[in-house]
């Protein structure tokens, strides 16, 4: 007997799209955290590959992952196989909710909690372009820019929220492969 194939608008993605979305985006939160006390805490040096970057980096691969989590979630708890279509919107969605409520805690609730820490982070920065040669006059508008909410800002933070909608989608699409139990689609 064929297993039923739901993948109609009755069975919602949401719950599955949100859980999976909370479970990465604490966990980019306290990472991209973590990274940004490391740099606080270290000795500015000249390299371009410290270790805040690599975790960075490690940060928004695994955080790529929310999306597959989604689609698994999803074909265990609501449909027995999903369309690669729906694998990319769960994977789309959650990656753009990864990137939303990480930028959220970042920007909005750490500040309460530890209402220095932008400026010790902007420090740090300071520090390290001064280690790496930036002049005086340099290093001055750059602080300037950085204290006042420049909107290059605003575009890092709308690009980092595409950059995990991109790679959720594309982990989305790669878990409608992996779970659905149709593998011919």
């Amino acid at each position: 007997m064929e297993p039923e194939i739901n993948d109609s608008n009755t069975s919602s993605y949401w719950s599955s799209v949100i859980l999976a979305s909370v479970i990465f985006g604490l966990i980019s939160f306290a990472l991209t955290i973590g990274a940004g006390y490391y740099t606080i805490n270290s000795e500015p040096t000249n390299t371009t590959i410290n270790p805040s970057t690599i975790v960075g980096a490690i940060t928004c691969l695994f955080t790529a992952f929310g999306g597959m989590l989604a689609v698994w979630h999803y074909t265990r708890e609501k449909v027995d196989s999903v369309v690669l279509g729906k694998g990319a919107l769960i994977g789309l969605l959650t990656g753009i909710i990864i990137g939303l409520l990480s930028l959220f805690l970042s920007n909005v609730i750490w500040p309460l909690i530890d209402p220095s820490y932008t400026d010790k982070i902007i420090d740090a920065t300071m520090r390290t372009m001064q280690a790496r040669g930036m002049s005086q006059e340099q290093l001055q508008k750059m602080s300037d820019m950085m204290h006042s909410g420049s909107p290059w800002r605003s575009i890092g933070y709308a690009v980092n929220v595409v950059i995990f909608a991109f790679l959720n989608m594309i982990t989305g699409m790669v878990g409608a492969r992996m779970f659905s139990e149709n593998k011919e689609q």
